[in-house]
């Protein structure tokens, strides 16, 4: 839910945590024009705020955003309509994340991508334990782990103490997979079919959170899945303006807390990502610092090795 305010109407804050919302994945928004009991609940004033929303949010990508005028000090169109706002006909707050947004589809027709999260042994066999991102997993077929190397059977797929056949995108499983010797947490299992494969340099659009700075050639920790590694920062190519989303320096030296980019990063350790358009799962990050996440970003392009 993005929150405007009625009175103040849209500050640079609310395109920098739009941005920040669409750069994060997040595909579905409400917007609540709050403090509708501050401009006596003007209808006017709330037309011409939705206006300039619509238009940000249209240049975001974002297309049929619902936007509803409430008052939550008062309680008006939160719940209940409010005949303050008899003008407005549309649906409360509430009503509309009841009703109005769609639960997202299982991406079960994408390749295969499951993230290893951890490996147990048990007597002579090694349970791996993982999620699944994409595509199903099936008993009796092949599989490969990137970026250790390893190949295997899936002899047994167990979920909560029961034997399954096959799991979905989001379920967390145990499998137990013959011929495999070294598997590590942050592996990524997929069919050799269509597998995920090495990233020797990537592009990204990030955005840094507060008090954070990245400068070329920098080593910085990226977080995906549930893997860890290192990469290098080869080039910063662009800097992007969130109020106005265009770009406001190519090739800059720095940046830092706020700002938005297009970076250039170069793989030191073996890394599995995607292109955010064709496996999102796989395709955000977080950068990691010595106090915490200090960025985040998706993938636009990725040169395999």
């Amino acid at each position: 839910i993005l929150i405007v305010s009625a009175k103040e109407g849209i500050q640079n804050q609310t395109k920098q945590h739009a941005f920040l919302t669409k750069t994060l994945g997040i595909n579905q928004l409400v917007v609540a024009v709050n403090k509708m009991d501050e401009v006596n609940y003007n209808e006017e004033r709330f037309k011409e705020v939705s206006e300039k929303l619509k238009k940000i949010l249209i240049s975001l990508g974002y297309e049929k955003v619902p936007i509803i005028p409430v008052s939550a000090l008062n309680g008006d169109n939160v719940l209940k309509r409010s005949k303050k706002l008899q003008w407005y006909d549309g649906l409360t707050l509430l009503e509309t994340l009841d009703k109005a947004l769609s639960p997202s589809t299982l991406p079960i027709s994408k390749p295969l991508r499951a993230c290893v999260q951890d490996v147990y042994k048990l007597k002579e066999e090694k349970i791996v334990v993982c999620k699944i991102e994409t595509g199903n997993l099936e008993s009796g077929r092949r599989v490969v782990f990137e970026p250790s190397g390893e190949k295997g059977l899936v002899k047994k797929i167990e979920m909560f103490g029961k034997e399954i056949r096959q799991a979905k995108p989001g379920d967390s499983v145990g499998l137990i997979v013959s011929g495999i010797k070294e598997i590590n947490r942050g592996d990524v299992v997929s069919y050799p079919e269509n597998p995920a494969k090495l990233v020797r340099s990537f592009i990204a659009k990030i955005i840094l959170f507060s008090d954070a700075k990245i400068r070329n050639n920098d080593v910085q920790t990226i977080r995906y899945g549930t893997s860890e590694k290192k990469c290098k920062v080869l080039k910063i190519l662009e800097k992007i303006d969130p109020i106005n989303l265009t770009i406001q320096e190519t090739f800059p030296d720095v940046l830092q807390d706020g700002d938005v980019g297009k970076v250039m990063f170069s793989a030191i350790e073996p890394i599995c990502l995607e292109k955010y358009s064709e496996i999102p799962q796989l395709g955000r990050f977080v950068i990691e610092g010595k106090r915490g996440a200090t960025a985040t970003g998706i993938v636009l392009e990725v040169k395999r090795s």
